[in-house]
C-alpha cells in the first residue's frame, strides 16, 4: 500500500477547535484510504483552517511543499483530501496546486469519492470538475440565499445580523419586537458618561480610556472610538454601509478589502435601535472629536499651543504641529518649544520638508496681533460678515444654475451617443470626426462653468456659520483687550476659523470672513525659529 499525506481543511476558528477535523479524519479517511489502498496515519495529518472558496491559499501551498519534500525523501507517495469540497470550492485556486502535486511525482486522492486523479483519464478529470462545480453552486447558492434573507429582515425593520453592540441587547427572533436591539442600561450609562467627558470636560479618547481603566472597565480607544461615532447610539441604524473590493496585492496574489460605501448607498432601518444620546450631541461629539483630531497631540501637551491645529504648510498641505525639545547646556535643561511640518520627520515623509519651523511664543503673539486688530475693527468686521452673508444667499441661485448646466451637458452626450449610433450605420466619416469635435468644443465652457459652480457651492455650505457667535467674540476681544485669556483667543480663532499658510518668511491667514490684505498677509525678515 502507499503511504498518503493527508490535508483536511475547515473553514473556520471554530470548526478548528471542534469536531470538524475529527470528523472528516473518522468519517471520510479512515474508512476510504483502505479502498483506495493506501496507508495513512496520525503523522502524516495536517489540520488547516482556510477559506477554499478564494484566491489567496497560502496554508493549503504550504501543505502541498511539505508533501512534496516528504515525497522527494521516499516518506510518502500519494496526497489524500477527505473530500473534494474540502479540497477546494473555487477551481482557479485549486488547479495549479494540484498541478505542482502532480507535477513532483505525487498521486491524489480524494476520500468520500474514492477518486483518483488521474490527468491522462478525462472520466477522473469530468468527476472531479463536476464535484468542484457543485461545491461552487453550493457557495454560490447559500451567499444568495443569505443576502436574499438579510434583504427580507431589513425590509422587515429587523436588523441583518445579530451582532454585539456596547449598550445594547440584540432580542432574537424574526416575530413582532424580535431582530432588534433594547438598551441595556448597564452598559448605555457609561455611553453617556463619555458624551459628558467629551462635551463638558474636553476630554479626548485617549484620556476616557485612561478614566475607564481607573473604573476597572478597560476600554481601547478604538473601541470608544467606534461606538461613539456609530449612529446607532442616536437611534440611527444603517446597513449596507461597506463593500468588499477586489485588489492584486504587491505579491501578485487576489484579495479582498472592506471599504466604505457612499453615504447615499446606506440603507437606514428605522426604529430598530433606541437612542442612548440625542441627535444633537452626536453631531457635537463628532465636531469635538474632528477637532481634538486636527489639534494632533497640541491638545494634551505640557504647553498650550495657541495655533495648533489652524497652521498649514504650503509645501504638502500638511498640518504644522506642536514640538518640545529639551537640550541640556552645561547641565542646565533649555527647553525649546516650536511648531514645524511634520513631513520634517523622516517616519512620515521620504523627501524632507523645506519649510521653515517658528518657535512657539514669536509666532502665537505675532498671528495674534493682527487677529487682535481685526477684531478690534468692528467695521471691517461688519463688512466681512455681510459678504460672507451675501455669498451664503447665492447657494440656491447657484444650485439652479449648476442644473441648466448639468442639462446642457446632459444634450451633448445624448447628441454625441446619437452620432455614434449614426458612425456604426455607415455615416462619413469625415462628418463624423468634424461633429463629434464641435460637440467637444460645446462641451469646454459647460464642462469648466461646472466646475466653478461646485466649487461656489460648497464654499457657500462652508459659510453656514454662526454670525452671532462671531459677532459675541468680536464683542468680548474689544472689551478685554490686552487681558484675554487662552481659551478666548482660541474661542476667537475657531470662531473666525483662521487657517494660516506658512511659506518660510511669509505668512497668509485666511477666515471665515475676508481679512483685509495689510493683516492677512505677513513677510518676516527676522527668524522666530531656533
Amino acid at each position: 500500500m502507499k503511504k498518503a499525506f493527508v490535508i483536511i481543511r475547515v473553514s473556520g476558528k471554530d470548526q478548528l477547535k471542534g469536531n470538524g477535523p475529527d470528523a472528516q479524519w473518522e468519517d471520510d479517511v479512515l474508512p476510504n484510504a483502505p479502498v483506495l489502498e493506501l496507508e495513512v496515519n496520525e503523522e502524516y495529518k495536517r489540520v488547516i483552517q482556510e477559506s477554499a472558496s478564494g484566491w489567496n491559499r497560502p496554508k493549503f501551498e504550504v501543505a502541498v511543499n511539505e508533501a512534496i519534500e516528504l515525497y522527494k525523501r521516499g516518506e510518502i507517495q500519494a496526497v489524500l483530501f477527505p473530500r473534494v469540497d474540502r479540497e477546494t470550492r473555487f477551481l482557479f485556486s485549486s488547479v495549479p496546486l494540484l498541478n505542482k502535486l502532480m507535477g513532483a511525482g505525487l498521486e491524489v486522492y480524494f476520500a468520500e469519492e474514492q477518486l483518483y486523479l488521474d490527468p491522462n483519464d478525462p472520466d477522473s478529470v469530468q468527476r472531479y470538475t463536476d464535484k468542484v462545480k457543485a461545491a461552487q453552486d453550493y457557495i454560490a447558492t447559500l451567499r444568495r440565499n443569505t443576502i436574499k434573507g438579510r434583504g427580507k429582515r431589513v425590509k422587515k425593520g429587523k436588523l441583518p445580523t445579530g451582532t454585539r453592540m456596547f449598550g445594547y441587547i440584540y432580542i432574537k427572533g424574526k416575530e413582532e419586537g424580535e431582530g432588534i436591539r433594547i438598551i441595556n442600561e448597564d452598559e448605555a450609562v457609561w455611553i453617556r458618561r463619555w458624551r459628558n467627558w467629551v462635551l463638558e470636560d474636553g476630554l479626548t479618547i485617549n484620556r476616557i480610556s485612561f478614566r475607564m481603566r481607573a473604573e476597572g472597565i478597560p476600554k481601547a480607544p478604538s473601541t470608544i472610538r467606534g461606538i461613539l461615532a456609530n449612529p446607532a447610539i442616536m437611534g440611527k441604524t444603517y446597513t449596507y454601509t461597506c463593500s468588499y473590493e477586489k485588489y492584486t496585492a504587491p505579491d501578485g496574489t487576489h484579495k479582498k478589502r472592506l471599504v466604505k460605501k457612499p453615504r447615499e448607498e446606506w440603507v437606514e432601518i428605522p426604529d430598530a435601535t433606541p437612542a442612548i444620546i440625542s441627535k444633537e450631541e452626536f453631531l457635537a461629539i463628532q465636531a469635538k472629536l474632528t477637532q481634538n483630531k486636527q489639534l494632533g497631540g497640541c491638545k494634551n501637551a505640557k504647553t498650550k499651543y495657541l495655533w495648533a491645529g489652524h497652521l498649514f504648510c504650503c509645501f504638502d498641505n500638511r498640518r504644522y504641529r506642536g514640538k518640545r525639545t529639551t537640550n541640556y547646556n552645561t547641565r542646565i535643561p533649555v527647553v525649546y518649544e516650536y511648531y514645524e511640518c511634520p513631513c520634517k520627520n523622516r517616519i512620515v515623509s521620504a523627501e524632507k520638508c523645506p519649510n521653515r519651523s517658528w518657535r512657539r511664543e514669536e509666532l502665537d503673539q505675532l498671528l495674534w496681533d493682527k487677529v487682535e486688530a481685526l477684531l478690534s475693527q468692528p467695521e471691517a468686521v461688519l463688512v466681512g460678515i455681510k459678504a460672507v452673508e451675501a455669498d451664503s444667499t447665492q447657494a440656491d441661485y447657484f444650485m439652479h444654475t449648476l442644473a441648466d448646466v448639468e442639462a446642457r451637458l446632459s444634450e451633448l452626450e445624448e447628441e454625441q451617443k446619437q452620432l455614434l449610433r449614426q458612425s456604426l450605420m455607415g455615416f462619413p466619416e469625415e462628418l463624423v470626426i468634424k461633429e463629434n469635435q464641435k460637440i467637444n468644443d460645446d462641451r469646454t465652457v459647460p464642462l469648466q462653468r461646472k466646475v466653478e459652480l461646485e466649487a461656489k457651492i460648497e464654499q457657500a455650505k462652508q459659510t453656514t456659520i454662526n454670525m452671532d457667535n462671531i459677532k459675541l467674540v468680536c464683542d468680548i476681544v474689544r472689551k478685554s483687550l490686552g487681558n484675554l485669556t487662552y481659551e478666548d483667543k482660541r474661542l476667537a480663532i475657531e470662531a473666525l476659523d483662521i487657517m494660516v499658510w506658512i511659506n518660510h518668511n511669509e505668512l497668509r491667514m485666511e477666515g471665515s470672513i475676508p481679512i483685509p490684505d495689510d493683516l492677512s498677509n505677513l513677510s518676516i525678515t527676522s527668524r522666530c525659529s531656533g
